[in-house]
C-alpha cells in the first residue's frame, strides 16, 4: 500500500500530466479486473478446497 502524497499543481503541469493521470487510473481498473478474473478461475477450479 503507497501512502497518498497531495501536491498542488500549476495548470500547466496538469495539462501535461493528465494524461499520466489517467493512464494511472485505467492502470488500476486493469489489475482490479485481472485480480477478480484471478479469482473466479481459482473459485471454478475442481482441484479448489470448498469451504464448509
Amino acid at each position: 500500500m503507497c501512502k497518498t502524497v497531495s501536491r498542488t499543481l500549476s495548470p500547466d503541469q496538469v495539462a501535461d500530466y493528465r494524461e499520466w493521470f489517467a493512464n494511472e487510473r485505467r492502470l488500476r481498473d486493469l489489475v482490479h479486473e485481472l485480480e477478480r478474473l484471478s479469482l473466479s478461475v481459482i473459485e471454478a477450479d475442481p482441484r479448489t478446497p470448498r469451504r464448509r
